[in-house]
């Protein structure tokens, strides 16, 4: 028999509106709040597993994300800066 081990994870500071429309969506979906909570949680994060190091996912400071990409403003003058003599 293979034992499983259970996370757990405790969430303060909701925005006011969050725990009174979790509640809904729980009770229309005819589950706890608890269990309604980690649907929603796996849900966005995914139900992919941890690929590789989770130490060096963390260090990565600025992963590659779709977007879009912004031209740089030149830097030419377009008359002559003033001379400083």
């Amino acid at each position: 028999m293979q034992r499983v081990t259970l996370a757990s994870c405790m969430t303060r500071n909701l925005n006011d509106d969050m725990k009174p429309r979790l509640r809904m969506r729980a009770a229309d979906n005819g589950r706890s709040m608890k269990k309604e909570a980690r649907l929603v949680s796996s849900d966005a994060i995914g139900h992919k597993g941890l690929s590789g190091n989770i130490a060096s996912a963390i260090r990565v400071p600025n992963p590659p994300r779709d977007g879009i990409d912004l031209n740089s403003p030149s830097c030419e003058f377009e008359c002559e800066p003033p001379a400083l003599d």
